[in-house]
C-alpha cells in the first residue's frame, strides 16, 4: 500500500507543468536576462516598459504576463505589432483598452494595453501549423479590461 501512495505521489509530480514566474524592473533588466532571445515576448516593447512579469510553461511553450509603459506609448506600440493599423497620434483617439495580435514565426501574441494607464497583458501561444490562424479560444482570457 505504501508504495503504491509513493508511485501516485511520483506520477502527480511528473504530470505537473514547468511553470516559469520572471519578474523584471525595467526592460534593460528583461534584456539582460535574455527574455527577448529566448521568445517570450518580442522585441518590441517600447523603451518606457516597466514591472515585467512572464509566467512561461516550458512544456507548452506558451506565456502570459503583463507589463506597463509610458501611456502615451501605447499607440505605436500597437502600430508596432499591426503596422496595418492606423496612424493614432493622441492617447485619447484610441479606446481605452485595444487589444492587438503579432505573429513571428509559428507563435503568436495577444496583447490587450489599457491606453489610460499603460497597463499590457498578453498571452503567447504556439500556432499549430506555421501559417495558420490562432485559435481565439486560446485567447478568451484576455477579452477582460485592464487597468
Amino acid at each position: 500500500m505504501k508504495s503504491s501512495l509513493l508511485l501516485i505521489a511520483a506520477l502527480c509530480v511528473a504530470c505537473t507543468d514547468d511553470l516559469v514566474t520572471s519578474h523584471y524592473a525595467t526592460l534593460a533588466a528583461a534584456e539582460n536576462d535574455r527574455l527577448f532571445e529566448r521568445g517570450w515576448l518580442p522585441k518590441l516593447l517600447p523603451p518606457s516598459s516597466h514591472n515585467i512579469r512572464t509566467t512561461n510553461n516550458l512544456d507548452l511553450n506558451t506565456s502570459s504576463g503583463e507589463f506597463y509603459m509610458a501611456p502615451m506609448d501605447v499607440s505605436g506600440f500597437i502600430r508596432s505589432l499591426n503596422p496595418s493599423a492606423p496612424e493614432q497620434n493622441a492617447v485619447e483617439s484610441i479606446p481605452a483598452n485595444v487589444t492587438a495580435t503579432y505573429t513571428e514565426g509559428r507563435y503568436v501574441w495577444q496583447f490587450t494595453c489599457n491606453s489610460a494607464s499603460g497597463h499590457c497583458i498578453y498571452q503567447l501561444q504556439p500556432m499549430a501549423q506555421p501559417g495558420a490562424a490562432a485559435d481565439p479560444l486560446a485567447f478568451a482570457s484576455l477579452r477582460q479590461a485592464v487597468g
